[in-house]
């Protein structure tokens, strides 16, 4: 016989995954390897060198007629003829490292006794030391009417041609009208059997089946039927059964069945007599149905013939659905594509296998590097690929979602802030296949935020200016209070947020105090009159007033409302007690209460602190929150022992508004850290200098657009202009020009120099 053993193909040369043995391969390789030569149309198996099998395709089952679970551990000796034994052996010895390939042609036993030839090429594959651990072998059956083939099979080997073709238009169909036609084609022309159509369930009401493929000739019988898969009378046919039950169904002969009446004479014009219907199966649902028709009776009835045609519907299931998933994900491909946020699908280990044009231009990817390994680490700085990797994914993992905040590496390894949700995707079983990620840049936006954040605290300070114009003693009083209240604060574990908003409510706790007399504003409390009284406990309520159209004060315009209230309800303007009041309005009444207890306001003599705490002791629990005050008592013993560490400064007084009073240069807002993007304070983005610009000092007349201040811009009078880091432009200018003109004094305004 001529020796046409097929070349081993590419996957199979490289033995089991990563080239390897498959005994000892982890089981995760093991089953990718397996589901990838599983529908090959070739026989192929593992076996050690004495013969016990490890891996059989499907096809190399269906060839031997036995399960696969009864070919693993069996030994090949057994399924060969023993007069082919020694020459298998002599062929086995021949691997070697040098000469890894044997070609051999040989019988391989049926369960029923029979014999079939089939081709092979049996590869050895190698431990490090050169001995033979395992053999890969792949061939296919020699056809029954070969020149030199052992006769018998015809219709069998048919079906199996049949087999194999359809698996290969499967791999490489990429029209599902195309495949399914040529489906029908192929069953035919290798088979002999009369006519074959596909049809696909339809959801109207009388539940029609639509051919969508067809072959043969039925002299118009199929014209004729009308085919439904309902469970009435006329949806009783193979087709309907088999689409409504998901069970194959056999017609042994159309004439004398009753559920085929109405189709009998013209199945009889045809020359159709049995007929076999194979649900095309998604899960256990069945999504279509191939019929094949013969004009012999009971040309189903063969065991081995229905199991053939049964495997090829399921491959034929299996292209169509793996078509429909490939349309499908292109698609959505194309609608990613277009979309101009960073999109990106990472395995559960964070592999990532697909970014949209977007997410490249952003990483800088170039064409023709979309093939190397890409990690989400690869994108993010460190602290956002621990976010990502240690806090996104879990939680995403558990609760489906993810939204944060994170930042990406742009091409010039720089970052950029992000606003990024994560979703998990699970397969059947519940287990995370992948991640999907929708981002947006946020870089626009986050600086919108850092300039009202500007504008807001420009403001603040603003109406601190105005205590201080009003009242020296205001103004003092409420920076004291400032100081005590956030380093309560923070020795309590308020956050970040919750420490903002007591840093403005104690600046501008008193702002509703504008309104009082001169002479209100100096008299202690305990010598005031009633109606001095009711007068003084309105300004908490008008602080809020004041502070009503700024809509990012009002949790500080709450706690200004507050802070005169105590825990037993006896405070103003509302008589709140316990958990009721805001936890900054229980801090700032601490803070509040000690400084004027210092100053005099509360009996007209001022106290010492040893006395103040004395005094605010005895009213512990009932006046005051009891740890508030405990941390008050650390802070003023620390204040009192210069040796004593003092508790941590509040990173939010890191921004604008804790810096000297004095004009020297300071570090511009947009650089502070704790005011910028993640990191800023510990080394902050790639690329960014973290030098400080000379500054010049100038005079209003050389100002120019464009010019950033470098320090504070104060008036003569003490009075807070301009915060530092503003960037100039000719209204600043010509106003500031004008006050100076106003004033008949300048201004001493320190720039940055420009480069």
């Amino acid at each position: 016989m001529e020796n046409r053993v097929p070349p081993t193909p590419r996957v199979l040369r490289e033995g089991g995954p990563g080239g390897a043995s498959l005994n000892g391969t982890s089981e995760e390789k093991v089953t990718f390897y397996a589901a990838l030569v599983d529908h090959l149309p070739f026989m192929v198996a593992h076996c050690r060198p004495d013969g016990a099998i490890i891996f059989a395709n499907r096809a190399f089952c269906r060839e031997l007629g036995v399960p696969s679970d009864a070919l693993i551990d069996a030994n090949l000796f057994s399924r060969i003829p023993p007069d082919d034994h020694p020459r298998l052996r002599e062929m086995i010895q021949a691997l070697t490292p040098d000469q890894p390939e044997q070609a051999a042609e040989h019988r391989i036993l049926l369960p029923d006794g029979g014999e079939r030839w089939v081709r092979c090429m049996h590869r050895g594959i190698f431990d490090s030391g050169g001995q033979l651990v395992e053999i890969q072998s792949s061939g296919e059956v020699i056809d029954p009417h070969e020149p030199g083939a052992p006769p018998g099979g015809r219709e069998v080997r048919g079906l199996i041609d049949a087999l194999r073709a359809v698996a290969q238009i499967v791999a490489s169909a990429r029209d599902e009208s195309e495949l399914l036609q040529r489906a029908c084609e192929i069953v035919l022309e290798r088979t002999g059997y009369r006519l074959a159509w596909i049809g696909f369930p339809r959801q109207d009401r009388e539940r029609p089946i639509s051919l969508e493929a067809r072959a043969g000739t039925d002299e118009g019988y199929l014209d004729h039927l009308r085919v439904t898969w309902g469970k009435d009378r006329q949806g009783q046919g193979p087709g309907g059964r088999a689409l409504h039950t998901g069970r194959t169904t056999v017609c042994r002969d159309i004439q004398e069945e009753p559920e085929t009446r109405q189709g009998k004479d013209p199945a009889r014009r045809a020359g159709l007599r049995a007929c076999i219907a194979l649900p095309l199966m998604e899960g256990d649902q069945a999504f279509g149905v191939l019929v094949i028709y013969s004009a012999e009776p009971a040309a189903f009835d063969v065991r081995e013939t229905t199991a053939i045609l049964q495997e090829l519907a399921e491959d034929l299931a299996h292209g169509v659905l793996a078509l429909r998933a490939r349309q499908e994900r292109d698609r959505l491909a194309t609608i990613l594509d277009a979309i101009p946020d960073f999109v990106g699908i990472a395995d559960a280990h964070g592999t990532v296998f697909y970014l949209n044009p977007a997410a490249k231009q952003l990483l800088g990817i170039q064409p023709g590097q979309e093939s190397e390994r890409w990690l989400v680490e690869d994108g993010h700085p460190p602290w956002a690929a621990r976010k990502v990797m240690d806090e996104a994914f879990p939680y995403a993992a558990r609760h489906g979602v993810w939204q944060g905040e994170v930042a990406f590496l742009d091409a010039q390894d720089r970052e950029v802030p992000f606003s990024q949700t994560i979703l998990a995707h699970r397969d059947s079983s519940g287990l995370v296949q992948y991640f999907s990620t929708i981002a947006r840049d946020i870089s626009e936006l986050k600086a919108a935020q850092a300039r009202l954040r500007e504008q807001l605290f420009t403001s603040v300070e603003i109406f601190g200016n105005l205590l201080k114009l009003r009242s020296e003693a205001l103004a003092g009083h409420s920076w004291r209070v400032v100081g005590h209240a956030v380093s309560i604060g923070r020795l309590m574990g308020l956050g970040d947020d919750e420490t903002n908003d007591l840093f403005l409510a104690g600046l501008l706790h008193d702002i509703g105090s504008l309104s009082l007399p001169e002479e209100l504003l100096k008299k202690p409390y305990t010598l005031m009159t009633e109606e001095e009284w009711q007068q003084f406990r309105q300004h908490p309520v008008q602080g809020e007033a004041v502070l009503m159209s700024l809509d990012p004060l009002d949790p500080a315009a709450r706690i200004i409302r507050h802070h005169h209230e105590y825990l037993d309800g006896s405070g103003f303007p509302d008589g709140l007690s316990g958990e009721a009041m805001p936890i900054g309005a229980r801090i700032l009444a601490v803070a509040n209460d000690y400084d004027d207890l210092l100053h005099g306001r509360v009996y007209g003599r001022p106290l010492t602190p040893e006395q103040a705490l004395d005094r605010m002791e005895d009213f512990r629990d009932t006046l005051y929150e009891a740890r508030a005050l405990e941390a008050l008592q650390l802070i003023v013993a620390a204040e009192q022992s210069p040796r004593e560490e003092m508790p941590p400064t509040p990173e939010i007084l890191a921004g604008p508004l804790r810096r000297s009073r004095s004009p020297e240069p300071a570090t511009p807002a947009k650089e502070q850290p704790g005011w910028g993007e993640p990191g800023a304070g510990s080394g902050g983005k790639k690329g960014v200098s973290r030098e400080t610009p000379p500054t010049l000092e100038v005079t209003s007349q050389d100002l120019k657009p464009g010019m950033v201040l470098a320090a504070d811009l104060i008036s003569p009078a003490g009075m807070l202009l301009l915060l530092a880091g503003r960037t100039l432009d000719e209204r600043a200018i010509g106003k500031l020009r004008s006050l100076e003109a106003h004033s008949g004094r300048h201004y001493r305004i320190v720039v940055y120099q420009e480069e």
